[in-house]
């Protein structure tokens, strides 16, 4: 049977891989507790409106990438805690931020929970009450991933049954 539907399984077998890679990874990087939260000092070299949003240097180290809080996804997201979306008005700026390292990607990554850099200021609990925001916006967003899943497995299983019946 297996082989009979190889691409239907395939598919199967990648789509389940993804899914519960990206569910590890949010899993595993959850909202940082405030009081525990190393601070460090960074520098934003370069800004993106989609995430990753920042290319920062920590500490006078090698620049790194950030993202400020939406979930570990394969897709890039805009963030929305500033009023303005164009985040050009980083550019350049050096501060003090609480920054976590994101977990379980295969490049180095970060996210940014608070800044106070120059006059820009991102507080802590805005930047949590956003970070839940996304990720519950990408819950009830599940099940249509779920459903695109199944639609392609299906089609994979109509094009295996297709060139058996050849």
């Amino acid at each position: 049977m297996i082989n009979r539907y190889r691409h239907a399984w395939i598919l199967a077998f990648i789509q389940f891989i993804c899914f519960g890679y990206f569910i590890a990874a949010n899993l595993q990087n959850p909202i940082p507790n405030k009081n525990t939260a190393t601070k460090s000092q960074i520098r934003i070299l370069h800004t993106n409106d989609l995430s990753p949003h920042l290319t920062i240097q920590i500490d006078k180290a090698d620049p790194v990438l950030a993202s400020f809080p939406i979930i570990v996804s394969p897709y890039r997201f805009r963030y929305y805690g500033f009023e303005n979306t164009d985040l050009t008005f980083l550019r350049g700026c050096e501060g003090e931020a609480i920054i976590t390292k994101i977990n379980l990607l295969p490049i180095e990554r970060y996210r940014v929970w608070e800044l106070h850099c120059n006059n820009i200021h991102l507080d802590f609990e805005a930047a949590k009450k956003d970070f839940l925001t996304h990720k519950k916006g990408q819950i009830f967003a599940l099940p249509i991933y779920i459903i695109l899943a199944v639609i392609s497995v299906f089609y994979a299983y109509l094009f295996d049954k297709r060139r058996e019946d050849k």
